[in-house]
């Protein structure tokens, strides 16, 4: 394994394990799906290739803040629209009175 390590360029203290890991990081930066990083790497659940390398996918926290400050705004707009109410005039209120 040593002459593969030094013919790749790699320190010989590189072990399989850092390889796999590499592997799997780089898959993750290459956006590839967690379900096929995880059938790469013979987990027999992606739940296990999350719990391991979920730190690894880029913008997993920008994405989930992003979307919950969507989910948020749309409350707000969707419960500002329903509580609308149509703005009293002076003509409405005289209308009113005449009554």
């Amino acid at each position: 394994m040593k002459i593969l390590l030094k013919n790749a360029g790699l320190s010989e203290d590189t072990t399989l394990h850092d390889l796999r890991h590499t592997a799997a990081t780089l898959m993750f930066e290459g956006n590839t799906h967690p379900k096929v990083v995880s059938e790469q790497l013979g987990h027999s659940s992606v739940s296990i290739t999350l719990d391991l390398y979920s730190h690894m996918i880029p913008g997993l926290k920008d994405a989930g803040a992003r979307t919950a400050q969507d989910v948020v705004e749309s409350a707000i707009k969707a419960n500002a629209t329903q509580n609308k109410k149509p703005a009293r005039t002076s003509n409405t209120i005289r209308s009113n009175k005449s009554r």
